[in-house]
């Protein structure tokens, strides 16, 4: 009797066996002869290497029946036995303790019918077939539940330092005391207070109010929140028209329309990004003057009276496919938020903490924000933690007056906290944005190598995070049709391959 054929023997019965379960669950009756058929088939269970699926059914049905509640430890004991099975002789199996029996559940199966949907993927994206399933990380690579290794040339979109790089030095005690989260307005934690020390050295000076959050999306909400209110009390009733902001169009500003429908009513205008291969203005880098500021000017002169903020991920516009401005742009618009009186707002949600090869991407241009948010590099992506750095000035005006609170529940998590200070005291004490230049100025000088490629229209670079725009023609840059999806094409090619990669349509992103 071959192990396919008892694998499906046993999926066929414990198919059956659930779905006459559940069906009598459902009704609310007969639960004792359930129990029963449970128990008889207890034998062929311990063939099975792995049952948390089954366990995991029954764990959620426990509550309503106390007798099956009582059979989940059985079956947690069961489980532990297979470890030790080398004979099952009511399958008729010869006993092989070097052959090992394949786990008969398939997650890539159940992923079909219950598919977790991703973020930052649209209707059609989130059913892509044949999913990959990340079990573990060590250094540069991934590794699926296959146990296939892939270089993850997307840093998993948050890792700075390298997967099993966790620091656990700076959490080991926060986890052994135990500390519970909390809401920091009446209490604080050490951890906390640590980690916006540093980060108030770290950033561009003057920030020196950290207001901590769970996501980029509180943070950047949280930013927009005390812009408006930064105007209300300041020369009132003067400026209290200034409800509104300007952001740009495909920026990384997430949950706008949340925000838009919220108690403040924020209006956004929308300008183009510094999109140099496409140029809005139809010029050339060599001449262009940077004729794009002249958009976001007129923006302003025209609606200044209502503006209170400017939002801009500094140096490169991330998701709207790697569009790096050019030199002395986020200089401009400082200045001209300076003249219009509009607070700027930088979100490093997604390039802060090292990415484009400082720090801070804003450093690059010595330009010092009103509001500075990031998020994913703080803890690498392991736990959720975000932050708002405010402007001593800003604060100042606001603290006392404004009734509206700038914070989210488990704010300042002290295991969170601890963690992203050990991650930021790490990449200073190692000289990680010194050590990375080499590398950085080597991976311009390859990655340039696919300018001569025939679809590549434009390959563009800050840092370490790279955008390669595919484009059908290009001579004419006509974009493939987006019924093709080239670049989830060129997405499963490459796991093929061993290289993890991001599409963003038809824009690879490497990072």
């Amino acid at each position: 009797m071959g192990r396919r054929y008892v694998r499906r023997k046993i999926k066929e019965l414990r198919q059956t066996l659930l779905e006459e379960m559940l069906g009598e669950i459902k009704n609310n009756t007969q639960s004792e002869q359930i129990i029963m058929q449970l128990k008889e088939i207890e034998p062929l269970i311990t063939a099975i290497k792995d049952l948390e699926p089954l366990i995991s059914v029954l764990s959620e049905i426990a509550p309503k029946f106390d007798q099956i509640n009582a059979l989940v430890p059985n079956l947690n004991q069961i489980n532990e036995q297979v470890n030790s099975f080398e004979t099952a002789p009511e399958l008729g199996l010869k006993s092989e303790p070097e052959q090992k029996i394949e786990p008969e559940f398939n997650l890539n199966s159940t992923l079909q019918d219950e598919e977790p949907w991703n973020p930052l993927t649209g209707f059609q994206e989130c059913g892509m077939p044949d999913p990959i399933i990340v079990e573990k990380g060590e250094g540069n690579y991934v590794y699926d539940m296959e146990g296939n290794r892939y270089l993850d040339g997307v840093s998993t979109l948050w890792t700075i330092l390298g997967h099993g790089s966790l620091c656990l030095e700076g959490i080991e005690k926060t986890l052994s005391d135990s500390i519970t989260p909390e809401y920091l307005r009446t209490l604080k934690n050490t951890p906390g207070i640590k980690l916006a020390e540093e980060l108030a050295e770290t950033a561009p000076a003057g920030l020196n109010k950290v207001i901590f959050s769970d996501s980029h999306v509180t943070a950047l909400e949280i930013a927009l929140k005390i812009a408006v209110q930064y105007w209300q009390h300041r020369d009132f009733p003067r400026y209290t028209k200034k409800r509104n902001f300007i952001s740009f169009l495909q920026a990384d500003l997430p949950g706008q329309e949340s925000l838009i429908a919220s108690s403040l009513v924020f209006r956004g205008y929308h300008v183009s990004p510094p999109y140099c291969y496409r140029c809005p203005c139809g010029l050339e880098l060599s001449n262009c003057q940077q004729e794009c500021l002249k958009e976001v000017e007129n923006i302003m002169i025209e609606h200044g009276e209502e503006i209170s903020a400017l939002i801009i991920e500094p140096l490169v516009n991330s998701t709207a496919g790697v569009i790096v401005a050019p030199a002395g742009y986020l200089k401009g618009i400082r200045d001209l938020c300076n003249k219009h009186q509009i607070l700027l707002i930088a979100n490093e949600t997604n390039l802060g903490l090292g990415r484009t090869g400082t720090i801070f991407a804003c450093e690059q241009e010595t330009v010092c924000p009103d509001m500075l948010c990031a998020a994913k590099g703080l803890t690498g992506g392991n736990l959720p933690l975000a932050v708002t750095l405010v402007q001593d000035n800003v604060y100042s005006l606001i603290t006392g007056k404004s009734t509206e609170t700038p914070m989210c529940f488990g704010t300042g998590n002290p295991l969170a906290c601890a963690l992203a200070l050990a991650n930021i005291v790490r990449m200073k004490q190692d000289n990680l944005m010194g050590k990375l230049q080499p590398n950085i100025q080597f991976l311009e000088q390859e990655i340039r190598k696919l300018n001569d490629l025939k679809h590549v229209g434009e390959v563009r670079k800050k840092g370490y995070l790279i955008g390669i725009e595919l484009v059908e023609d290009k001579d004419t840059k006509k974009r493939f049709s987006a019924d093709r999806q080239i670049g989830y094409q060129v997405f499963h090619e490459a796991a093929q391959r061993g290289l993890l990669i991001y599409p963003l349509q038809d824009v690879i992103i490497l990072m």
